[in-house]
């Protein structure tokens, strides 16, 4: 969805320009607490802000769809994605997802166009459940659903703050998945955060995590 506000030469801010500050401001914030401010909350708040209506949820849909569509064209499955699932699959591990995302949609499209979530229960996905990793509570959310203690399970994952140190301070063991950082990624983290176990592909970890069970 695009929309100006105001006539050309107008002072008056922009639909996209307050969208894309909301945006900034809301990815400074969820930084701090942990907290998931969802995209199509930041979308109605701002266009409520500019019109004082409300949008209606087949709008937002609408809205979303576009706006993750541009993200969901550059997705590719990872090499070893498939080779790793089906042995940790058929080797009996139980396999969930904690995903930070502002858009659970996005995630679930992710997920059904790869044909992998018969892999996975839970599925916890941060826009869904309010908490954003590293909060002890997304964590907790997958320890009450198994019912299995932290010390036996392993997280798998390419972000130290979110992925590795949330686990540790869950007592979880922890496989970092060592990639180009992020944009926004703090630097500081790679002195910081001391993986259990560092990785260079999927293709390493089935028998990464044989190594620890």
């Amino acid at each position: 969805m695009v929309a100006e506000i105001g006539h050309p030469g107008s002072r008056d801010p922009s639909f996209k320009d307050m969208f894309l500050q909301a945006l900034e401001q809301s990815r400074i914030e969820r930084e701090f607490d942990f907290i998931e401010r969802r995209t199509r909350d930041i979308l109605q708040s701002v266009f409520q802000q500019l019109t004082g209506e409300i949008l209606t949820d087949a709008a937002i849909d609408s809205a979303m769809k576009s706006l993750y569509s541009i993200s969901q064209r550059s997705w590719k499955e990872m090499p070893g994605m498939r080779q790793m699932l089906d042995d940790l699959h058929t080797s009996g591990y139980s396999l969930a997802i904690i995903s930070n995302a502002a858009d659970a949609e996005d995630v679930h499209r992710l997920i059904n166009r790869f044909r992998i979530r018969d892999y996975f229960d839970p599925i916890l996905i941060s826009a869904e459940v309010r908490y954003r990793k590293p909060h002890q509570e997304i964590f907790n959310l997958l320890l009450r659903a198994w019912n299995l203690p932290s010390d036996t399970l392993v997280m798998i994952g390419d972000t130290l703050n979110a992925d590795i140190a949330g686990a540790q301070q869950m007592g979880m063991h922890q496989i970092w998945l060592e990639r180009a950082p992020l944009l926004h990624e703090d630097p500081e983290e790679r002195i910081r955060i001391h993986p259990e176990i560092t990785a260079s592909s999927l293709y390493e970890i089935p028998d990464l995590i044989r190594s620890l069970t």
